[in-house]
């Protein structure tokens, strides 16, 4: 999910049930939203936000991992890009985890 208030970007992986694991439509939602991002030229910070309480992200979800071949981690819309986009980016970038402190 995106979301956007003054120049500030946040992406949330929304999948606390598997600990925010980045399945192909959750790599694709991210893309989707760092292109839209990088055109807007008001935005000058994205946050990356994990739901949940158990992690920010576990990485590949592992249930989509046992049916691909190893150059697939270079396709486009794989995690790699993923990286590269966030790595390549012109705004800065936060990552973070919330956690409730009650």
């Amino acid at each position: 999910m995106l979301d956007k208030e003054d120049s500030i970007a946040t992406i949330i992986l929304n999948r606390p049930e598997v600990r925010n694991a980045l399945n192909e439509e959750t790599l694709k939602e991210i893309l989707s939203a760092l292109k839209a991002i990088e055109d807007d030229e008001d935005i000058d910070v994205i946050i990356f936000i994990g739901e949940g309480e158990k992690a920010f992200t576990a990485g590949a979800d592992i249930n989509q991992l046992a049916t691909r071949e190893s150059m697939d981690a270079f396709e486009s819309g794989s995690m790699s890009e993923v990286y590269r986009k966030i790595e390549n980016s012109k705004k800065a970038t936060i990552a973070a985890q919330l956690m409730d402190m009650h």
